[in-house]
């Protein structure tokens, strides 16, 4: 998906982008390591599944629906999801560090090919 992004609308990520590389990646590897890992080694795209179910402001069945998906099979993945990293995802802090975490992943640190360029 080749998704376009204006500087102005960018928000946090143009503070962010300011910032040194290894920086960005500490802070997006102590929120989202285990589940990027976990993405890798069982070709789950569950990372992108806390993404969407993070933009829909934490409603399963919205993001549910924008993933095409059975509300149930994304009440699990959030359940899995929250073990394997260890935190609660509905907690309003950590969602904002997931949040800020995901973009940074998706759209400072990812390859060009990565975000579809």
């Amino acid at each position: 998906m080749n998704e376009v992004l204006f500087y102005d609308e960018l928000g946090i990520l143009r503070l962010l982008w300011q910032l040194d590389s290894p920086q960005l990646r500490q802070f997006t590897d102590e929120f989202l390591s285990n589940l990027i890992k976990y993405d890798q080694k069982n070709d789950t795209e569950w990372v992108e599944a806390l993404g969407t179910f993070l933009q829909e402001g934490g409603k399963t069945q919205q993001a549910a629906k924008k993933l095409h998906i059975h509300p149930n099979t994304m009440r699990y993945r959030i359940k899995r999801i929250q073990e394997i990293l260890n935190l609660d995802v509905h907690d309003f802090e950590t969602q904002l560090n997931l949040s800020i975490a995901y973009k940074i992943n998706k759209f400072i640190l990812a390859k060009p090919s990565e975000r579809g360029e």
